[in-house]
């Protein structure tokens, strides 16, 4: 339990849930807005997809590195 209360507080963590947010909420703000061809509507879609699907992996990546650190520390007691 405490694993999980030390990613939650993680400001790296928070910082990129944020980016991700902020992503989908622009990628909905496209899908609902009006444009003036639908290449152009498409293409801003895409754009804000791929930076999406940035975001989650930088996000994935870094708790990747939570998941590492608690299984040092496992380890470590283990050794203990």
């Amino acid at each position: 339990m405490k694993h999980r209360s030390h990613i939650s507080s993680c400001l790296k963590c928070k910082s990129l849930e944020g980016m991700y947010e902020g992503t989908t909420r622009r990628i909905q703000s496209v899908v609902d807005g009006r444009f003036c061809t639908l290449n152009e509507k498409l293409r801003e879609l895409r754009k804000w997809q791929e930076l999406r699907d940035e975001a989650l992996d930088a996000l994935y990546a870094h708790k990747e590195v939570h998941s590492r650190e608690e299984a040092f520390r496992e380890d470590k007691l283990r050794a203990a």
